[in-house]
């Protein structure tokens, strides 16, 4: 079963539920295995996040 951190996903929902826009970084994210990056990723991101992003993308996107 493919499983993402508990507690970033908890974060990101409790964000959510609130109407915070939730920006996600990809590469800026940690997980005990390859197939946890993905379910971080690829699987519970979409639901939560609205934006999934390398930090050089978010970088550019900030204001000067």
């Amino acid at each position: 079963m493919r499983q993402a951190p508990r507690v970033l996903d908890a974060v990101r929902a409790a964000g959510v539920r609130v109407f915070i826009r939730v920006t996600r970084v990809k590469d800026a994210t940690a997980a005990f295995s390859a197939d946890g990056m993905h379910a971080a990723h690829a699987v519970n991101g979409p639901t939560f996040a609205h934006v999934l992003l390398a930090t050089d993308e978010l970088l550019a996107r900030l204001p000067a």
